[in-house]
């Protein structure tokens, strides 16, 4: 009697109980979900890599293109103090060169007068 109440729907021609069926069904669906639910926190602990892998490979481009700035900021300043000093000593030739014609002119006015 307690076999007929728990194997409710019990079939013949398989010899299984309905329930035992069910439980079995029940027991595959945990399988599943429990492959799932792996299979989920596999895929999130690959996405977060990628993620860290992705953010980490930025952040050295990052410190890649601000070394790659100070070094050029630093050549420019470089490039601006050659130019700066070619500037300078461009100048001073002009005002030696001037200085030189004044010199030239004067004594050529000297010897205008002296004759």
């Amino acid at each position: 009697m307690r076999e007929n109440e728990r194997c409710q729907g019990y079939r013949e021609r398989k010899g299984e109980c309905v329930g035992d069926r069910e439980r079995e069904r029940g027991r595959e669906r945990e399988y599943v979900g429990q492959r799932k639910r792996e299979y989920v926190k596999e895929r999130r602990n690959t996405l977060e890599n990628d993620y860290l892998r992705q953010r980490a490979r930025k952040e050295m481009l990052e410190r890649d293109t601000e070394r790659k700035r100070k070094r050029m900021s630093k050549t420019m300043t470089e490039v601006g103090r050659m130019l700066e000093r070619k500037k300078m000593l461009r100048e001073r030739d002009r005002a030696s060169m001037h200085m030189r014609e004044e010199e030239f002119l004067r004594e050529r006015k000297n010897k205008r007068e002296e004759d």
